[in-house]
C-alpha cells in the first residue's frame, strides 16, 4: 500500500509547481541517474513517465529525488 501526500502546490504567474511525497520501502533500482520500475526492468514506472510526458508536453520540469524511506517528485508547467 502506498501513502502519497501533496506536500505543496503553488501558482506563481503561468506556472504551477506540485510537490508530492510517498513512502516507500527504501530499495530503489537506478541505471545512469535514473529511476527504474521494479516490475519494469531498464524502464521508467508508469507514474514517471506519464509525469514526465505531462511535463514535456507543457513545457515544464520534473524531478525525482530519494531519501531514506521518501520518494518525493516535483513538476513544474506552464498553465
Amino acid at each position: 500500500m502506498y501513502n502519497w501526500s501533496l506536500e505543496d502546490s503553488e501558482k506563481n504567474q503561468d506556472m504551477l509547481l506540485l510537490t508530492v511525497d510517498n513512502s516507500f520501502d527504501g530499495m530503489i533500482l537506478k541505471k545512469e541517474e535514473k529511476i527504474l520500475s521494479r516490475k519494469r526492468k531498464d524502464e521508467a514506472g508508469i507514474g514517471i513517465r506519464s509525469m514526465q510526458q505531462i511535463c514535456e508536453k507543457y513545457n515544464g520540469t520534473s524531478r525525482f529525488e530519494t531519501a531514506e524511506n521518501q520518494f518525493e517528485a516535483s513538476f513544474m508547467i506552464h498553465i
